[in-house]
């Protein structure tokens, strides 16, 4: 059943973090355009925290990053994000815990920043 729920969108073109409702929770499109991107992956941030991120990101020119974390080899990420939470059978639910967690953790990468792709795959024995 979708449901309306709040989920914590960090915009690194805008250099914000805030909070935000998204009416459907089942409607990809939703998500795609908020994001302002075609495909979207997600990223487990641990316990029941996710994080949806722009699919092809690191692949465009232009793109705008941030890191989570101050670790030095912090992984950047490129365009805009969106934090929610899962529930027990993996649907997206609101992000429930303090918005200023996320401002915390959050850098945003100065213009010119850029990532390269990174794919590794391993051998299924």
């Amino acid at each position: 059943m979708s449901k309306a729920i709040v989920v914590v969108v960090i915009d690194p073109f805008t250099e914000t973090v805030k909070q935000q409702m998204i009416t459907d929770n089942e409607n990809p499109d939703l998500f795609t355009k908020l994001m302002d991107c075609r495909v979207f992956d997600v990223v487990r941030l641990g316990s029941n925290v996710i994080m949806y991120v722009d699919d092809e990101g690191l692949l465009l020119n232009n793109n705008r990053y941030f890191k989570l974390g101050d670790e030095p080899d912090a992984h950047g990420y490129a365009g805009i994000s969106i934090i929610a939470c899962a529930d027990k059978v993996g649907g997206t639910i609101s992000y429930k815990n303090d918005i200023s967690t996320i401002e915390e953790l959050v850098t945003f990468m100065p213009d010119g920043y850029s990532e390269e792709p990174y794919m590794e795959f391993f051998p299924i024995h």
